[in-house]
């Protein structure tokens, strides 16, 4: 049996702050050189899953945006995404119009990503997106008003902040049933909060299904953290939250592991696949 190991990144592989641990990374590369399938289920885009998990040996096709994105890890690539329709598009500029939160409209074309957002300079929105510029993988643009993203391929809408005028935005965009939305905490900060929507047929337990496809994987082993791995658990034949998750995540579960402060998600694999750390 060939299995494919996809994990969520923050608060699941990852420690506080967005980082890999040496050790994880270590034996992500010890996996990997011995023909383990490791891979990602993730919001993030490749701006930083790529520099994240680099030296972690070739890794299989990443669910990245929730699912609305299949990258090749290996050609560094986009193979496939989600899109939304142009009556989808516009109600989605129209919600980031009417709320106060500034939103990110991320498009695609040729298979580049760029994310146009309104600077209101505050520090969060500033320090989130200079965490993700300056890669070779999406660029950002600031608009005065959302109008000016009518003619572009709008795939994804997100927001952060405080959780009221999140829900807000939140209660306005799910107007539209085309789209799925996710609300959650931000593990990396305290008191923020993210807010996601996207094509209803996109999901990580889709995207990853089709990795394992596309690498001949016959089982799926899935670790996460938060709301939004929920959906990559409908997709997946073993299920492990790690020890930090929230609890209906660990309700969720086959297996809890350690937390992500602990290297759970590798120790977990070690035992599972047999692979001594």
């Amino acid at each position: 049996m060939k299995t494919l190991y996809a994990a969520d990144l923050d608060g699941t592989l990852l420690c506080p702050g967005a980082v890999l641990s040496p050790f994880s990374r270590s034996a992500l590369n010890k996996f990997t050189s011995h023909g383990l399938l490791i891979t990602a289920a993730t919001a993030r885009t490749p701006a930083t899953v790529v520099d994240i998990l680099a030296g972690t040996g070739e890794l299989a096709p990443a669910a990245m945006m929730n699912g609305v994105l299949l990258f090749d890890m290996a050609k560094r690539k986009i193979i496939s995404a989600e899109t939304l329709s142009a009556e989808t598009r516009g109600h989605i500029l129209s919600c980031a119009s009417r709320h106060r939160v500034p939103s990110m409209i991320y498009t695609l074309s040729s298979g580049a990503l760029k994310v146009f957002y309104r600077d209101d300079g505050s520090e969060l929105t500033r320090g989130f997106v200079e965490a993700r510029n300056k890669t070779p993988y999406k660029t950002w643009q600031t608009v005065c008003s959302y109008g000016e993203v009518k003619n572009e391929n709008a795939i994804y809408l997100a927001a952060v902040g405080p959780r009221e005028e999140l829900s807000a935005l939140a209660e306005d965009v799910k107007k539209d049933t085309s789209l799925k939305t996710v609300l959650y905490r931000e593990v990396n900060y305290d008191d923020v909060w993210v807010f996601e929507a996207f094509s209803a047929s996109a999901s990580k337990a889709k995207t990853i299904r089709r990795s394992a496809g596309l690498c001949g994987a016959d089982r799926i082993v899935a670790f996460g953290d938060n709301y939004n791995d929920l959906p990559l658990f409908e997709g997946a034949d073993v299920k492990v939250a790690v020890e930090n998750a929230v609890p209906e995540v660990i309700s969720a579960a086959d297996f809890v592991c350690g937390s992500n402060l602990s290297d759970g998600v590798v120790r977990w694999i070690s035992g599972d696949s047999g692979i001594l750390l």
